[in-house]
């Protein structure tokens, strides 16, 4: 697996993000949203900040934080507002609220660190954070959560989408329970976006949205 691993990231970028197609992505959700009612952003999970950046050229204030926070080789004068800070369910009432904030590439790791019920009780508080839209991004390999036995089958779309909608549905329950107006959080699939060719060919991202 790792000779093959090799040879498909052979005359890629190297940037981790890059080799992720950032800007298909970053097409994709700004194609479900409006934009103009976005005035700030935090990417949650910002990586080296690439789609963090494409969200400031557009004149967004976007900060993005991440355990890992990394600097890649930007123009001097687009260098997004990256930097480390460990969001969990002990601080996550000290952000402050967003218009817009991105989950990508970070689920399946909460899930695995914190199982499904803490990783969901976070991810609630989350979306009470974002006045607008709340994106979040499913992996396609049961690896990826730490689950055993499997919760859906491998790559399968029809399956991951069906776990990736019971598993939002418990997560905007809990939102909607600490939310005077509830009813109004909802939804939606937005579509898959390519990951890795010949290890995870593509994600799924929802988005979440308030009114």
């Amino acid at each position: 697996m790792l000779s093959k691993i090799k040879r498909l990231l052979k005359g890629a970028p190297k940037e981790y993000q890059e080799r992720r197609y950032p800007r298909e992505k970053f097409k994709l959700l700004t194609s479900v949203i409006n934009l103009d009612a976005v005035k700030n952003l935090l990417d949650i999970g910002c990586n080296a900040g690439v789609i963090t950046n494409l969200f400031s050229e557009k004149g967004i204030f976007s900060v993005g934080v991440d355990v890992l926070p990394r600097r890649i080789d930007y123009e001097t004068d687009q260098i997004p507002v990256i930097g480390y800070f460990k969001v969990n369910n002990e601080n996550v009432s000290s952000l402050p609220n967003f218009d817009m904030i991105l989950l990508l590439s970070v689920h399946h790791q909460w899930v695995k660190q914190l199982g499904d019920d803490g990783a969901q009780r976070l991810i609630a508080e989350i979306i009470m954070k974002a006045n607008k839209y709340f994106f979040i991004e499913f992996a396609s390999i049961n690896s990826k959560y730490g689950y055993s036995p499997d919760r859906f089958k491998d790559h399968d779309e029809e399956s991951v989408l069906k776990y990736s909608q019971q598993w939002l549905e418990s997560v905007v329950a809990i939102a909607r329970g600490k939310s005077s107006t509830g009813s109004d959080i909802s939804f939606k699939y937005v579509g898959k976006n390519k990951e890795l060719e010949g290890v995870e060919e593509y994600r799924y991202i929802y988005l979440v949205s308030h009114g």
